[in-house]
């Protein structure tokens, strides 16, 4: 009987951590998700920020 419990007990605290294990690799996946997407538009304002600095150079070479 005690054996029963102990391993109920085992089995229990087993599929808590299982759970745990789960949030955490979504939480993870969900992070790595914001990462990429930060990463995207990191990229997307340094290609503006060229942009924008070949225009002010191409204006300033016509007011020049």
């Amino acid at each position: 009987n005690q054996k029963e419990i102990s391993l109920t007990s085992v089995k229990s605290e087993i599929a808590t951590k299982l759970e745990e294990i789960q949030a955490l690799h979504s939480r993870v996946k969900e992070l790595e998700q914001d990462v990429f997407l930060a990463e995207k538009r990191l990229s997307e304002m340094d290609s503006f920020k060229r942009k924008s600095e070949l225009e002010y150079i191409k204006l300033s070479d016509e007011l020049v």
